[in-house]
């Protein structure tokens, strides 16, 4: 998923837990905040920050434990089965995720709620500003002008 910026400076991680023999798994900025959750808390189990990450972006109560999953390890078949106003609400928190990561990669201070805090409200304003907006073939999980 790009917003059509540039992505050469953009590197994810996975968190050791989420690799499993013959399973699926993508590197996301979602798997890049769990990652950088298990190391700043000292707690190795995947499932307690996956549940940490998902509940400070505000998305713990829309996706079922199978949704929150599939965005780790198949986030478009996960995208294609949400419906559209969860799934604005994913990618706009995917897409400032990605950019806040970003900026702030060498920032090992940050903390999750403060990530999240920016992630989700820039990502509200996104949503209210620039998705309700645009005709419904902009609105995709492939694409979307900002």
């Amino acid at each position: 998923m790009s917003n059509g910026k540039d992505m050469s400076n953009v590197v994810y991680s996975i968190p050791e837990g989420l690799l499993v023999a013959g399973q699926k798994v993508a590197a996301t900025p979602f798997t890049t905040l769990i990652a950088k959750t298990i190391t700043s808390t000292g707690d190795s189990d995947v499932k307690t920050a996956m549940d940490a990450v998902f509940t400070e972006l505000g998305l713990d109560s829309k996706l079922t434990e199978e949704e929150k999953l599939g965005l780790l390890t198949d986030p478009d078949a996960t995208l294609d089965k949400l419906g559209p106003e969860v799934m604005k609400d994913v990618v706009a928190k995917t897409m400032v995720l990605s950019d806040v990561l970003v900026a702030q990669k060498d920032n090992e201070k940050l903390s999750l709620e403060e990530i999240a805090t920016v992630t989700t409200t820039i990502a509200d304003d996104l949503v209210k500003r620039t998705l309700n907006s645009q005709p419904r073939q902009a609105q995709t999980n492939q694409f979307m002008l900002i």
